[in-house]
């Protein structure tokens, strides 16, 4: 089953799905240096997700976690006016989107891990940080952080890992160049989770080398490609020949495709693309590069249906 914020669905019901986007982003820290993470209109996201619903869209997941410019009353909205599946996440993003006095900060190991699974089990917090929401989070983000000695908060990842596990939920991993990805997937799999239930996010514009891509998905674990038309990273050419070197590879099956959406990037917002630019645009640029229609699907629609499962 699938947790989404209006409740669980069977997985074969979610369409096709986007595994890593930002619907809305109230105003954080994060703001000052990079405008573009503000996306707080409740009326002109719905718009995004309408035409994306238009376009074939079924189900998108909003990677922003609590205390981090989350907007959960309005990923709820939203999913009841477009018809959208909408599945929210808990977990942690970088150091800079959070104020100072965030309580994430003071908090222990056992009380970040209380957080987390209370917010997939009982209810998210809303947009106050002051009451639980009956919609609940299907998802645990763990972010590698650049400003962070090692790239990972070991006392958040921990917590973040466990409450994966006591809830049977998958986790969606925020990749940084340099990460150490193997790292986090021996640690994930010394906690008793199985690399299924790891979606990493990024390495299309995070790491060059193929061979550690092909690494990854050895281990079991998926990929999200997610930097589709972000030129500033990875050209198309580039992400194409990403994408079709691993599927001849044998690994149709752990491929995700996402936008990573930002204000730049949604039309609605005066963004280039549109959140449905990879029904529109992208998936016949991958046919006339002679992707098969099935591994389109498999990327699109099958493969999202199982990464999602929550197992509780």
């Amino acid at each position: 089953m699938i947790r989404t914020v209006l409740g669980n669905i069977p997985g074969s019901t979610l369409g096709h799905a986007q595994c890593h986007e930002h619907l809305f982003l109230a105003r954080t820290p994060a703001c000052s240096a990079a405008p573009a993470l503000l996306m707080d209109d409740t009326r002109l996201s719905i718009h995004e997700l309408l035409a994306y619903r238009a376009a074939g869209g079924g189900t998108v997941v909003d990677a922003q976690p609590p205390f981090a410019g989350r907007m959960a009353s309005s990923l709820l909205q939203a999913s009841l006016s477009t018809g959208v599946h909408i599945i929210a996440v808990t977990g942690f993003h970088k150091r800079m989107f959070y104020q100072e006095d965030c309580p994430l900060f003071t908090m222990d190991s056992d009380e970040l891990q209380d957080l987390f699974v209370r917010e997939m089990t009982d209810g998210m917090l809303d947009d106050s940080l002051t009451t639980r929401l009956f919609a609940k989070a299907g998802l645990v983000k763990i972010a590698f952080d650049d400003a962070v000695p090692g790239g990972l908060d070991l006392v958040w990842a921990d917590a973040a890992i466990q409450a994966a596990k006591r809830a049977g939920a998958s986790i969606l991993v925020h990749t940084e160049n340099g990460s150490d990805v193997r790292a986090l997937i021996d640690r994930v799999l010394q906690a008793g989770i199985p690399a299924q239930k790891l979606i990493i996010c990024h390495m299309d514009r995070t790491c060059r080398d193929p061979a550690l891509h092909k690494a990854v998905l050895e281990t079991g674990a998926y990929l999200n490609y997610d930097s589709i038309h972000r030129y500033k990273y990875i050209s198309m050419q580039q992400e194409l020949r990403l994408i079709t070197d691993m599927l001849q590879a044998g690994f149709a099956s752990q491929l995700l495709l996402s936008l990573d959406t930002t204000a730049e990037r949604l039309t609605q917002y005066g963004g280039e693309i549109g959140l449905d630019y990879i029904l529109t645009t992208f998936a016949d640029i991958l046919r006339s590069a002679g992707v098969d229609e099935s591994d389109i699907q498999k990327m699109t629609v099958q493969n999202p249906a199982a990464a999602l499962q929550i197992c509780k």
